[in-house]
């Protein structure tokens, strides 16, 4: 075998696990949305995917993932914003 046949095996393998991850990649990712629509069609009879979603929820957010609800708190973030306000007018 030569030198340039071992190299041109070498680009082709190369190029056919590159094909293989990228498919296999979008493969999955299809059956997840496929499933996350087909569940929320059942359970809460909306026709779209639901992966990942946020929600207002009085003055915080909810962060829907899969169904599952995470709080964000954002009373720590107002404060920390209006100290900095605060710290940048003292400043200028």
């Amino acid at each position: 075998m030569s030198r340039l046949e071992k190299f041109r095996k070498i680009r082709v393998m190369r190029r056919r696990c590159i094909f293989v991850c990228i498919f296999s990649f979008l493969l999955m990712f299809s059956g997840i949305l496929v499933a996350d629509k087909s569940i929320n069609e059942l359970m809460n009879r909306e026709k779209r995917p639901d992966i990942v979603s946020i929600m207002k929820y009085k003055e915080d957010y909810y962060i829907k993932i899969f169904n599952k609800y995470i709080l964000i708190n954002t009373e720590y973030i107002k404060k920390d914003i209006d100290r900095f306000k605060e710290w940048l007018s003292d400043k200028f």
